[in-house]
């Protein structure tokens, strides 16, 4: 099972190549291309130069011996603003798709649209996706890599409280899927921390799923009423049913952390300690999986 982890937070604060560099010596060999900074204006994907950037990562990757596996394309845009899709959107995720292929990422998970209401709108909204994601295949194609769709979750407009949203359950998850031709360019990332907080077990989510759907995960812990995006052991979810779970479905993607909250409160000098705690839990979660698959034979 291979251990991987977001770039986040460790790159907004020191930037792409310090940030791939503590990873590695705080012992992973496997990380995720976050590029939620391309959201912003000041992000260096976003520049003139932003392929050569790109090419100058992939290098210091290289040398270093880490593999980019998977990536996490922004998504946190004003999508309702009339004309952003075209003004904006489309081209910063379209470039970001493009720096997925450059850097060999294997797996980018790529949010549905859902920033309308859900609750009464899953058909327009199903549509709304149909169109969206289909239209990212040319990518697909040109690079080899897989779209994970994730499920999500959001807010009733009244009550403020959590409710389903697009693909949190997993039936309609399979169902995106299915239609948009089966897992030959579209996979399923389940986010074990999202499925709590709509009420679901996760454990039970990744058994409906199945080997044939379940290509990604994002790993990370909660108290069942708030995305706090806790290691492993922070929260209330179970991670020996997780991990058991995971077993029994033959599950041979990636153990993606998205827990990287955890290093934000840390003074500097004590984060390399952090990164390699961190690493500790996720090798000995992924050691976990295996002993039980083992079991399974």
């Amino acid at each position: 099972m291979i251990l991987s982890t977001q770039t986040a937070v460790l790159r907004d604060k020191f930037g792409d190549l310090k940030a791939a560099q503590m990873l590695k010596d705080g012992g992973y060999k496997y990380l995720d291309l976050s590029m939620f900074h391309m959201s912003r204006p000041a992000s260096p994907f976003n520049e003139p130069d932003w392929q050569e950037y790109t090419y100058k990562l992939k290098a210091h990757s290289d040398e270093l011996g880490l593999v980019y596996n998977q990536s996490h394309i922004p998504f946190t845009f004003d999508w309702a603003k009339e004309g952003e899709w075209e003004n904006r959107i489309k081209d910063v995720q379209h470039r970001a798709l493009d720096i997925c292929g450059i850097m060999g990422v294997k797996c980018v998970v790529v949010h549905p649209i859902h920033h309308m209401p859900y609750l009464g709108h899953e058909e327009e909204i199903f549509d709304i996706n149909m169109r969206y994601y289909s239209s990212l295949i040319p990518f697909c194609e040109k690079y080899g890599y897989k779209i994970a769709i994730e499920n999500m979750w959001q807010r009733e407009q009244k009550t403020k409280r959590i409710c389903h949203d697009t693909c949190s359950r997993m039936e309609e998850l399979i169902r995106y899927i299915d239609t948009l031709g089966g897992t030959e360019h579209f996979v399923a990332c389940l986010d074990i921390g999202h499925t709590s907080l709509v009420g679901l077990e996760p454990q039970d989510c990744i058994r409906q799923l199945g080997h044939k759907y379940l290509h990604a995960l994002h790993v990370h812990d909660n108290d069942y009423t708030a995305d706090q995006h806790l290691i492993p052991g922070q929260g209330l979810l179970n991670w020996d049913e997780i991990c058991r779970a995971l077993a029994d479905i033959d599950y041979d993607g990636e153990f993606t952390y998205e827990a990287d909250n955890f290093l934000k409160k840390f003074p500097v000098d004590m984060l390399p300690m952090a990164v390699g705690f961190m690493n500790q839990v996720g090798t000995f979660l992924c050691d976990k999986i295996e002993k039980y698959k083992a079991e399974n034979k």
